[in-house]
This record gives C-alpha cells, sequence and structure tokens, in this order.
C-alpha cells in the first residue's frame, strides 16, 4: 500500500473546494493559500505557515504531473498590529490532486526559527527541493543550518514501505531536541546537533502520524490520522514517557494537531469528520479537548477543515481554517472564544 503524504492530501478523490469564513471579529489572519502550522513565540508574534498554492511549472511524479513554483513562507502578525508581514518568502510548494504541500511548520528559539519543509524523500544537498528543517538566524535570516531529513528516509526507510517523506510537524523539547512527525514515513524522528536526525518510533500498521508535542513534563504526544478510508473514531493520539507507550486516547477521527497546554490539558484538531463520495466532507472539523482519562470533549464544531492549533500568553486558543481542499485566498488564522 502506498504510503499517505503529510495532510492526507494525495488521494484521487474529487474534492469540492469550499470557503467557509469565521465571525468576522474572530479572523485575526486572512487571505492565506493554505495555512498550515501557527506558533507564538516569547515576545507574543505569531507566526503562520502557509503552504502556498503550487505553481506554473510542470514536473513528473508518482501519482501524475506535479505543479510547482515557490509560493509557500512564513508570515508573522506582532502584537498591535493589524497585519501580518512575509517574514520568508519563496519555498517551494508543490500540488496534485488538488493537494499542497510546502512549508509546514516553524518553531523558534533564542537564536534562530525553524522551518519545517514537506517535500518528498530525494537525497540531495538543495534545501529547498527535499523535505527537512531549515535554520535561520533570527536577526539576519541567513540559513544557518539544514536537517535533511529526506535523506535520511532514503538512507533508512523506517516502516519497510515505499520511501517517500513528508514531515509534518514538529516541537521542541526544553532540552533542545528536536521532534519530528513524518506523516508519509510513519515515523517519529529526533535531532540534535550532538547526534544528528535518529529513529524515534515506526509504525508499519500506517497510522499516518501527524503531529508531535512535548509536554512541560517532558512526555511526547504523537497524534494520527490513521489509513484509508479513514472512518470515524479510527484515529488516535499516544502519550510517550521515557521512550514508552504509556497511554492512547483513542475514537478520534483525521487529527491534524496535538497541543498540550500549559495547564497540561491536551487539545486536537480533527480536520474533517470523514470522507464521503466526493472526499472529504466539509465543515465538519472539530476541536477537542481530551481529558488524562481520555475523555473528549467538543469545544467548537463545523469548522471548514481546520489544521493547527496555538495558544497565546493569555491561554487564548487560535485554529487555522480552510487549511486545505478551499479556493485559493480562503485560509485563515481564527481566534476562538476565550473559555
Amino acid at each position: 500500500m502506498r504510503k499517505v503524504f503529510a495532510l492526507v492530501l494525495l488521494l484521487s478523490l474529487l474534492v469540492v473546494a469550499t470557503s467557509v469564513f469565521a465571525q468576522e471579529d474572530n479572523v485575526i489572519v486572512d487571505g492565506l493559500q493554505n495555512p498550515r502550522a501557527i506558533y507564538f513565540d516569547d515576545a507574543g508574534t505569531l507566526y503562520v505557515v502557509d503552504a502556498g498554492n503550487g505553481g506554473d511549472q510542470e514536473a513528473p511524479g508518482d501519482f501524475g504531473p506535479v505543479a510547482y513554483g515557490y509560493s509557500s513562507g512564513v508570515w508573522t502578525l506582532e502584537q498591535g498590529a493589524e497585519e501580518p508581514s512575509e517574514l520568508i518568502g519563496g519555498l517551494m510548494s508543490m500540488g496534485y490532486f488538488q493537494s499542497i504541500i510546502g512549508a509546514a511548520d516553524v518553531a523558534v528559539t533564542e537564536d534562530a526559527i525553524w522551518v519545517l519543509l514537506s517535500l518528498g524523500a530525494d537525497d540531495n544537498d538543495d534545501a529547498t527541493h527535499t523535505s527537512g528543517i531549515v535554520a535561520y538566524d533570527r536577526e539576519t535570516l541567513e540559513e544557518i543550518a539544514f536537517v535533511d531529513l529526506g535523506a535520511f528516509e532514503a538512507e533508512n526507510n523506517p516502516d519497510n514501505d515505499e520511501v517517500v517523506s513528508n514531515p509534518n510537524d514538529m516541537a521542541i523539547a526544553p532540552d533542545g531536541t528536536v521532534y519530528i512527525a513524518d506523516s508519509s514515513g510513519n515515523s517519529l524522528l529526533s535531532w540534535t546537533e550532538a547526534d544528528g536526525v535518529q529513529l524515534v518510533k515506526a509504525w508499519e500498521d500506517l497510522p499516518v502520524p501527524t503531529a508531535v508535542d512535548v509536554a512541560y513534563d517532558g512526555s511526547v504526544y504523537v497524534s494520527f490520522l490513521s489509513a484509508f478510508p479513514f472512518d470515524q473514531g479510527t484515529a488516535r493520539v499516544e502519550k510517550w514517557v521515557d521512550g514508552a507507550l504509556v497511554e492512547t486516547y483513542n475514537d478520534l477521527t483525521a487529527v491534524t494537531d496535538v497541543f498540550v497546554a500549559a495547564d497540561g490539558t491536551v487539545y486536537a484538531v480533527q480536520m474533517s469528520s470523514g470522507v464521503s463520495d466526493t472526499g472529504w466532507v466539509p465543515n465538519s472539523g472539530t476541536v477537542v479537548a481530551i481529558s488524562p482519562d481520555g475523555v473528549i470533549t467538543d469545544l467548537v464544531t463545523d469548522l471548514n477543515f481546520p489544521y493547527d492549533i496555538a495558544q497565546d500568553a493569555n491561554g487564548v486558543l487560535y485554529v487555522t481554517l480552510n487549511a486545505a481542499y478551499s479556493e485559493p485566498g480562503t485560509g485563515q488564522v481564527i481566534q476562538l472564544a476565550a473559555g
């Protein structure tokens, strides 16, 4: 069975482009193409990763022609600003089967901005054409490091399936370890400057890991999409402590992000309620809270293809909306009501 790309996106299903807008006073950023991750730094600046909208160049691919261009990038919205500004632009974006991959995630440390690229498993040295993490100097925005995740997949193929890499999410632990969920690689990876890329866990049942987060106590949470046909209740979130699986939260659907708040609350984004005859069901995404004993509570429902969640210093949650299968320029970041 062929692996599924990050964002679940490479199925030859008919998808109806849909756009649904939240209440105007809840929209923080709009006009995006395919918004994926959002992130707040210590200063309260919001970072928004946009996977772009492909491009007008074409190349052959395993599933047919690939349209590509350099429309992906990272935007920022500083506290008090009314409009976002482009921080890093011109990153590769690829699309076919109405699916888009490109920049997937961002994280900020004291000296660097880390951008995750989800672009395949080609073993080459071009940081803009293979899956990996690009570190940019926080002041100059010059590239200072590149972690080649595509090469790791090509050399190791941890799940013993086809060689495909589309890392979808990353999290930086308090000790500086970077964890990466590779959706197509069906693996959780880690990286440190001393040890390079290491395999933490590979799943051979094709559950499609979509996101990873590290709690304040060091616990690692991994979310899963599940495999085709993406039946309701077949997705899950796993909790790992010291390399051991200690808890599994089941009965979830199409989970694309997991986030652990400072108070220990676990949040998950369910992109859609499932797949119908015409593709992923629009306007059926949800944000849920998961209690320590596995009780799932809907917080927000009827969202159109939500994808990623973040929390500001005041505890307010934000979600990307119209993150896939939507008309170009309809992508948004919305603020959820406090409480």
